[in-house]
């Protein structure tokens, strides 16, 4: 009798541990893998001068700096790409980039009394990616999120706001760009 209470009392125990193994199966079974820098096929990339096509002051900077951010923490070394000569060029190791901002737009999202309240920070980037083998391209890259800032108070304040929604919206872009290059050279 005493054998049947603690085979109850471990039933729990039992069906927790056979659920866990079922999900830990399910899980890896699904194709989902970490993709680092070790398993891309070059290691450095070289980032090339941003080309701002708007109005918008700074832009080239904040998106360039948000770049090198990015590969820097995804594991991937920069390598300079500050010689005129060799724009438009493949490296000779690693790859490059040209970035291109096409479209900076302010939407607004919520005004009161025909004075804006809430706007939108609509940024497009075109990306060249260039190899030893090819030349490819991302078109019209944007953030995954809605990028929006309160644009009431000072006018100073309202100033700071906007750069803090550029400032991200370049860091969203440039998660973007990378991962879609990590994603195009992954083995």
């Amino acid at each position: 009798m005493g054998t049947k209470k603690s085979g109850i009392k471990n039933r729990p125990y039992l069906v927790f541990y056979f659920l866990l193994l079922i999900s830990y199966f399910l899980v890896s079974s699904c194709g989902y893998h970490i993709v680092g820098s070790k398993n891309l096929p070059f290691d450095s990339i070289a980032i090339r001068p941003v080309q701002n096509m708007t109005y918008e002051p700074t832009l080239r900077e904040k998106l360039h700096n948000a770049l090198s951010r990015e590969f820097i923490i995804q594991g991937i070394n920069l390598s300079p790409a500050s010689r005129t000569d060799t724009m438009g060029k493949a490296p000779e190791s690693g790859i490059a980039i040209e970035a291109r901002i096409t479209t900076f737009e302010l939407k607004t999202i919520a005004a009161v009394d025909e004075q804006v309240k809430e706007q939108e920070i609509i940024m497009l980037v075109d990306v060249t990616i260039m190899d030893k083998n090819t030349v490819s391209e991302l078109k019209a890259v944007k953030s995954p999120i809605q990028i929006t800032y309160q644009a009431t108070g000072t006018v100073s304040e309202a100033n700071a706001q906007k750069e803090r929604a550029i400032n991200k919206a370049c860091a969203e872009i440039a998660k973007e760009i990378a991962d879609k290059i990590t994603m195009k050279y992954v083995k």
